[in-house]
Parts: structure tokens; sequence; C-alpha cells
């Protein structure tokens, strides 16, 4: 036992230690906490306009209205994600929190007006909408942030510790402002939460600006989701948490149900409840730190859907209020682990130019599942009463997880790329002969940058660190100012001075705005070093350009013999 808990506080020291890089970076720390204050306002708003409605017209009307306030953002979350494949990721971020700080003190004036209930709840219904660009965009402008790969995984873990934090703030302080001035106090204080998140990021650098696109977003967002679809583990990953929101968008009416209808407790004993959600999420900091590097997600999967599904089974069988806290806290568990590992494998398959779209296209899902949940809660609790709806949601998770066992098994038999990663390495000559599990490796460490047209990705005379490859636009080489060879999609060029250690021979220069995909020099020389065919298939290329260049007085690092030089 004693080894044991030396490991529980070690993992919430990598926990902490992961949180602590990430807020040492101020533009990260900004976002961050601003994250953190928006997941409060989220889960305040939610106890106190659950609590409204169940006031107001009872148990079937909860489920109801949140089905009311989701439905928009199941819509709009696709079209959110691609604004942020097109448009200033800051910018959209900025206009998203300064929208829920202004719809959420609307809705606080509502309700110390007492406006009529349609009223209430189309203003709640806008703030909720006003979250729905968050995640994607942030997920998409955290790497122009970052000074380095660690700083991002950092931020990642970051974000979903204070997400948690959040989510158990909120119902805290929204269960004591209950019993003191009802919804109207828990709105009012959520808009200058909502107003601090929008001061933190307002003093965040901006990203640069997108390079235009001429497709539409509809034709965006159809693109998108013909990849997703493509990449068939990705598509169930998107499935998977679909179900998942069922659960958690039949759990927040319940919660209130449970609370006032089922335990007799006041309104502050909804926020106890959803507080003890907020807890077990905390609690998996430690674990989710494990999972950071972790080639097997599914046994995670697994483990979350059981530990989401069981308590809501045991609530129903045994209706006590210590019985109900101790299965949220299990919950909140259980939530954490599915998020996380479902995020994970999903950046882990989506293609660097789509994943700002497929996170979208996961929110949409997400937003879909809670609207679908909480309609579900209020059809269920009228069909079978409250525990007997219970044990049907908690039963649900568990019984799909069980059905889709097998596909699950053959996502972490397959590759941890992208399909895109691993035909862009395989199209590259000399990697073509080594074995899957090094494609597999060079795919995964390939660093995405995208530039404009004119930048140089390497210049002639200097020292050589990577090796790279066009994944999209043109480029060309040139020689001391002329032109001598032309590059297009799926070219390499850079790896005569990582061969020979020598200088750059040539200076690329990209003629239209172009994505490159980078590789580390010592992962470069370590991989070819380690199949004896790739390795002479590349010294051989090498042999071949310089001879061929030296022959009229030019040598060029270029991808693409075959090219017609200029």
């Amino acid at each position: 036992m004693h080894g044991g808990l030396r490991g529980i506080r070690a993992d919430y020291r990598a926990a902490l230690g992961t949180t602590g890089r990430a807020l040492a970076v101020p533009a990260l720390r900004r976002v961050v906490l601003a994250f953190g204050l928006a997941s409060a306002v989220e889960a305040a708003t939610w106890v106190a306009v659950g609590v409204f409605a169940f006031e107001r017209s009872g148990a079937t009307a909860v489920g109801i209205v949140g089905l009311v306030l989701l439905l928009p953002s199941v819509l709009f979350a696709p079209a959110a994600a691609a604004l942020a494949d097109r448009h200033r990721r800051k910018r959209i971020l900025l206009i998203a929190y300064v929208a829920e700080a202004v719809t959420v003190a609307g809705t606080a004036v509502a309700l110390w007006a007492d406006a009529p209930a349609p009223a209430v709840y189309g203003l709640a219904m806008l703030a909720t909408l006003a979250l729905t660009p968050i995640r994607p965009a942030q997920g998409a402008f955290l790497p122009s942030i970052s000074r380095a790969p660690a700083d991002l995984t950092a931020a990642n873990v970051s974000l979903t510790t204070v997400r948690n934090l959040g989510l158990l703030a909120g119902p805290i302080v929204a269960g004591l402002l209950l019993g003191v001035g009802g919804p109207a106090a828990v709105f009012g204080t959520a808009a200058v939460l909502a107003a601090g998140a929008c001061g933190f990021l307002a003093r965040v650098p901006g990203d640069p600006p997108r390079t235009a696109v001429a497709t539409s977003t509809t034709a965006s967002i159809v693109e998108g989701a013909r990849l997703l679809i493509r990449e068939e583990r990705g598509a169930l990953v998107v499935a998977l948490t679909f179900a998942k929101h069922i659960v958690l968008g039949a759990i927040r009416p319940f919660l209130v149900i449970i609370a006032l209808g089922l335990l007799g407790l006041s309104q502050s004993g909804v926020g106890l409840l959803s507080a003890a959600l907020g807890i077990g999420g905390v609690l998996a900091a430690g674990t989710t730190v494990l999972l950071i590097g972790r080639r097997r997600m599914t046994s995670a999967l697994i483990l979350g859907a059981l530990l989401l599904g069981v308590p809501i089974v045991a609530i129903g069988a045994w209706p006590v209020t210590a019985v109900a806290v101790a299965a949220m806290i299990v919950c909140g568990v259980g939530r954490s682990l599915i998020d996380v590992a479902a995020r994970t494998l999903l950046s882990r398959v989506s293609p660097e130019d789509a994943v700002a779209r497929f996170l979208g296209i996961l929110d949409g899902s997400s937003y879909a599942g809670l609207a679908i949940g909480s309609a579900l809660a209020a059809i269920v609790v009228g069909a079978f009463g409250i525990r007997g709806a219970l044990v049907a949601c908690g039963a649900f998770l568990p019984v799909v997880m069980l059905v889709l066992a097998a596909p699950l098994a053959r996502i972490d038999r397959g590759p941890l790329v992208s399909r895109d990663r691993l035909e862009l390495i395989l199209g590259v000559p000399m990697f073509a002969p080594l074995p899957p599990e090094s494609i597999e490796t060079l795919a995964s460490q390939l660093q995405s940058i995208v530039v404009d047209a004119g930048t140089q990705v390497i210049t002639q005379g200097e020292l050589g660190d990577r090796f790279y490859v066009l994944a999209s636009g043109a480029a060309r080489a040139e020689i001391d100012g002329r032109v001598v060879s032309t590059l297009g999609a799926g070219d390499g060029f850079g790896e005569i001075a990582l061969l020979r250690d020598v200088p750059r021979t040539a200076t690329v220069r990209v003629t239209e705005p172009s994505q490159v995909m980078a590789l580390d020099r010592t992962r470069f020389l370590a991989v070819l070093m380690e199949e004896a065919t790739s390795y002479g298939e590349a010294e051989r290329l090498a042999d071949e350009r310089l001879a061929g260049d030296r022959a009229d007085g030019r040598t060029a690092e270029v991808g693409n013999p075959d090219r017609e030089t200029v």
C-alpha cells in the first residue's frame, strides 16, 4: 500500500509539474486561466438554469430545456471549427469569450427583472452557443504561442486540469449563491468571471493571418467530414465520444432531479452533486498524466466507460446522499479518462491541416450527444421513473463499449499517426524500404510548418539540422541566386547537408503558400542507419545529385532529381 501511495503522489507531482511548465509561459498561462474561468462559468450557469427550469415546470422540463440550450451549438460547432482553420485563432477566441460575457450578463439581468422564462432560456442558449468555438480554436492556436513541443504538451494537460477545477469550482459557487440570491446571483457572478477570462485572453499575442482559401465554410466542413470518415479510427473515436456525451447529457438534468426530486435536498444540493462530478475530474489529473505518450489508449476508454456508467446504476439501486456523492466523484474520473484518451487518439490520426475541423466535428458530436441525452432523460424518467431511468442510463455506455470491443482493439494495433503523414513518408524514395514501425516513427515526429510565398526554408551556406518534405504547395532551389530546380508536393530536400555533414548547398524558397514537414537530423540519420537499403538509397540519391550538378558547376539539395532543372 505504501508503494501505491508513493506512486499516486508521484502522479500528482507530475501533473502539477506539467501544469507549472505551461503556466511559466506568459501567453500559455493566460490562455489556460481564461479557459479555467470559462469552464467555471459554464458549470455554474448550467446548475442555475437547471434549478430555474425545475422550479418553474418540474423534472421533465429540465431535460427539455437542456435540449433547447444545446441544439444550436450542435449545428454551429463544425462551422465554428472551420472558422478556426480559416481565420486568426486568437480573434475567434476573443470574440467567443466576449460573446459569453455579454450573454451571461444579459441572462442575469433577465432573471433579476423576472423576465418570461423563454427570454431567460433564449439568453442562456446564446451563452452556450458562444462557448462553441473555444475548444477547436484554442487547440489550433496553442502551437503558435508554444516555445517548444514540450510546452504544447504541458498546455494541453494543463487545460484538462483547469477545466476540471472549473467544473468543480463552478457548482460550488452556484450552490452557495443559489441559497442566497437564486439563479440571478449565479449568472451575475458568472458574468464577472467571464469578463475576467476576456481580460486574460486580450493580453495574449495574436497569431499570424491565415492563408486565404477559396473554398467556402460549408465546403470546408464537408471536406473535414470526408477526411474523418477516411480515417476510420478517428470516426470511431468521435462515435465513442458521442456515446459518452449522451450519458453526460442525461446526467445534467439527473443531478437536479436526484437532488430535488429523489433525495429531497435543497437547491444547494444540486451544487453539491455537480461539485462531486468536478472533484472526480480533479482526482483523475494524476492518472491522465500517465496517458501522455502511451501507445494503448483503448484500455483507458473502456475503464472510463465503466467508471462513468456503473456508479449511475448504483444511485438508482441505493438512492441515498452518500452513495450519490461518491458515485458522482467516480463518474468524474471516468469522464476525464475518456476525454483525454479520445482527444489524444484523435490528434494522433488527424491530418495537420484538418485538426481544427476534426476537433470541431468532435465537439459538434459532443453537443449533439448532450442534447440527445438531455431529451432522453426527460423521456426515460417519464417512462421508468427516476430510479429506473438511472439504471438504464448507467448501463448504456458499458454496453456500447462491449459491442465495439473488436473495432476498439484494432485502434491500438494500427499506426499512431494519420494516413496522410504515412503516405508522405512512403512517397520519399529513401524511406520506402524502411519497416512499418520505422515509417510510423518518422511520420509521428514530423513537425508541420506553414509558410507564406517567398519564405526561405533553408539557406545556402548555413549548417543543416533538419530534413524537409513539401506536404503541399511549391518551391524552388537556388544556388547563388540562380534557380536550379523546382519542387512540388511530396518532394524531400535538405538531406545532403545531413548525410555529408556539410553546409547547405542551396537555398530552397517556397513560391506559394505551402505546408512543409520537418524532421530532426538526429532522428533522420538514426532511422536511415537502421536499414542498410534506405541508407544506400539516400547515399545514391545524394551522389546522383552531386555528380549531375557538378557537370555544370551547380550543386542543389532537392528532393526529386527527375524534375526539370531551370
